[in-house]
């Protein structure tokens, strides 16, 4: 049963701070390394993004393992990052399954988004209106495609309409990411469980705390404007920021949940 009121994100960030405070230079180093052996690997060729994807779900429990040391004022390494080869199979197994399911719940978003607006056309174009479709509208801007659906106004509504149901339908294929967000921080702490397990554990975490969560992800947002606007280096600070911040969120799941 939970015993505990959750922690406040700005709590949770105050937290990572304090952990980071005269470790900056490490967490910076651990990143850098880490980040620049995965974008690396993808510029080296053809092959080096399949090497990217299969050392991803090792090297993402290598950087909990590292999170969780550092928030927790323990003797955190770099060399941690790479601990994870150590579960190879395991982590590589999460990551494959967590990219699936999402990228299912998120195809079948895409399905129903499209399916709805064929039905949506038929009901508002006469057939007329289809010839659009053909060569004889070729060269078409996009405010001749507007003009297309009726005046100026109601041509925006609806494509706005259109881009509002998009992201509701996608909506669920985020949640369900959310939802597995703590499964490498779960199997940083438990050396006997297996990817399924994990996944499964990560998703008990999660509930009634899905918000909480995404509320947490969208505070960096404004601090990941700025990494873009410092042309990247601001990221060499909000990485290690994120991470840590996101350890003390699975620690603070944990102190809630325990019975």
């Amino acid at each position: 049963m939970e015993n505990s009121e959750p922690t406040s994100n700005a709590e949770l960030m105050s937290r990572a701070r304090a952990s980071l405070k005269g470790k900056w230079g490490l967490a910076i180093a651990t990143h850098v390394v880490g980040t620049f052996l995965s974008l690396g690997l993808q510029s080296i060729s053809k092959s080096g993004f399949v090497i990217s994807c299969l050392i991803a779900g090792p090297l993402s429990l290598g950087f909990a393992l590292f999170g969780l040391s550092l928030s927790r004022h323990e003797d955190a390494k770099l060399t941690q990052i790479f601990q994870g080869f150590k579960r190879f199979g395991v982590a590589f197994g999460a990551y494959v399954l967590i990219a699936l399911i999402v990228f299912l719940w998120a195809l079948f978003g895409i399905i129903i988004f499209i399916a709805a607006a064929i039905v949506v056309g038929l009901f508002y174009f006469d057939l007329s209106s289809f010839s659009m479709m053909t060569h004889e509208f070729e060269g078409y801007g996009f405010q001749e495609y507007i003009a297309l659906l009726g005046d100026g106004s109601q041509g925006l509504m609806i494509i706005s309409l259109g881009l509002i149901g998009f992201l509701l339908l996608l909506t669920p294929s985020m949640m369900v990411a959310l939802g597995y967000s703590q499964t490498f921080f779960v199997i940083a702490e438990n050396s006997r469980i297996d990817s399924l397990e994990a996944l499964q554990a990560s998703k008990t975490m999660m509930k009634g705390h899905l918000w909480r969560y995404a509320y947490l992800v969208s505070r960096f947002i404004g601090w990941m404007i700025l990494g873009v606007l410092s042309l990247g280096i601001g990221f060499l600070w909000i990485l290690p920021y994120m991470n840590i911040s996101y350890a003390h969120f699975y620690d603070d799941l944990k102190n809630i949940q325990t019975t």
